[in-house]
């Protein structure tokens, strides 16, 4: 018993001791144990924000990036601002009160295949994308404007025929100075297949969501366009324009006759390079999807060479605000405030 005596004594003793090193030592002991459950805790909420909802924001080019970030409306996560995932850069933060990742998908094939990591990397609730057009309706587009689309589609998957085609771009009927026979023949526009989970579909165009689109026109009013960049303003002030369709595919369209083949064949308002396979992906995946573009150039027109890059600016511009103040204003789950922390 007193062996223990003893042992209890010393136990005692040790705990009651309060010299200086041995104070530090308690300090430090309880500094490392506070900075191990703050990880701890760290890491337990940015596993609940990676489940949480986000809109996933496609992008079209730099431009349209530096767009974003200079505007300040896109408020990067602080613990986590983005994760690289083959070989693209996901960023991670929001945009008013509703959870935001971002990435920039710049070609048509890379824009699909980037789409598609953001919907399985992320708990993607929509997706918003935007970027520019060129407009091959001026009646109703006019540079600087943004264009909704309500459907979007690729006007490149072709049928190339020898001789004419009834419904189709017969190359004969642009011969100069004369129509005639052309040796390319003819090229007839094939549907694109949807695979979903519900059902497999051949279309011609992808809808927007309804909800979405209506949304955007009902809400969307006096937004903060600009119509300068310097030293070049617009002398017409931009406007959101709801469009029908806009038409894509794997070529830059600068071409006039091709614009009025489109316009007056299809309906089609504007031409881009990417915003049919964001489209597709979506429908795919069963996000709902919409698009804004900025309208950058006339197709009919051409472009001022002088002033392209102020014109691609403007456009980048507007419908970045278009595109943001859309996810601003969507109703929101009310979990923004895990990615402010």
């Amino acid at each position: 018993m007193p062996q223990i005596t003893q042992h209890k004594s010393l136990y005692m003793h040790c705990f009651a001791d309060h010299s200086p090193k041995l104070m530090k030592m308690r300090a430090i002991n309880m500094a490392v144990f506070v900075l191990a459950l703050f990880l701890m805790a760290q890491h337990s909420l940015q596993q609940s924000v990676n489940d949480l909802p986000v809109i996933g924001l496609v992008l079209s080019t730099a431009r349209n990036e530096r767009a974003l970030i200079n505007s300040g409306r896109f408020k990067p996560n602080a613990a986590e601002p983005y994760v690289d995932i083959a070989g693209r850069r996901f960023h991670q933060g929001t945009v008013g009160d509703n959870l935001v990742v971002y990435v920039v998908a710049d070609e048509h094939v890379n824009a699909a295949i980037t789409t598609q990591i953001l919907v399985l990397r992320f708990r993607v609730r929509g997706i918003v994308h935007f970027g520019t057009a060129g407009s091959i309706d001026d009646s109703s587009l006019n540079v600087g404007d943004v264009a909704v689309y309500k459907s979007v589609g690729f006007t490149d998957l072709w049928s190339w025929k020898n001789g004419t085609s009834g419904n189709g771009l017969n190359f004969g009927d642009f011969n100069y100075p004369d129509n005639g026979v052309n040796s390319l023949g003819s090229v007839t526009l094939n549907k694109v297949t949807v695979y979903s989970e519900k059902k497999q579909e051949s279309v011609y165009w992808l809808l927007v969501d309804s909800f979405y689109y209506d949304y955007a026109k009902s809400n969307l009013k006096d937004l903060p366009f600009t119509r300068c960049a310097a030293p070049v303003c617009l002398t017409t002030e931009p406007k959101l324009v709801s469009v029908l369709k806009g038409s894509s595919s794997g070529s830059y369209i600068s071409n006039s006759a091709y614009g009025d083949f489109l316009r007056s064949n299809y309906g089609a308002s504007t031409v881009d390079t990417v915003s049919a396979h964001v489209a597709l992906t979506s429908v795919s995946n069963g996000r709902p999807f919409i698009v804004f573009r900025g309208i950058s150039n006339s197709v009919r027109e051409g472009t001022v060479e002088s002033t392209k890059n102020q014109a691609s600016s403007i456009a980048s511009y507007n419908a970045m605000i278009a595109a943001t103040e859309f996810i601003r204003l969507l109703p929101s789950p009310r979990l923004a405030m895990a990615w402010e922390k």
